[in-house]
């Protein structure tokens, strides 16, 4: 008896599951974007600018995104289709 793995377009990607329906928000960052933000902290560090021992930062868009809108968004730049499990 012969199996075979079922064939997927190539056009097809991959995600790992999804939790529940994908519609729980994040504000997801550009890393270039937490990169700058690291700097920018260091320079003030460096340059004694910081107002106690320590400092929080948030860095966020406020903008909260769904994993459905970030796989949709994926999807139309690539021109390509996502293979999406949720669990």
């Amino acid at each position: 008896m012969r199996f075979s793995a079922p064939t997927i377009p190539s056009q097809m990607l991959f995600v790992r599951e999804i939790i529940h329906d994908g519609t729980f928000l994040r504000d997801y960052i550009n890393v270039v974007d937490l990169a700058k933000a690291h700097v920018a902290v260091i320079d003030r560090m460096t340059q004694d600018r910081m107002n106690q021992d320590y400092e929080i930062f948030n860095i966020g868009t406020g903008r909260p995104v769904s994993v459905l809108e970030l796989v949709t968004k994926f999807e139309q730049v690539n021109h390509r289709k996502w293979l999406v499990m949720y669990s």
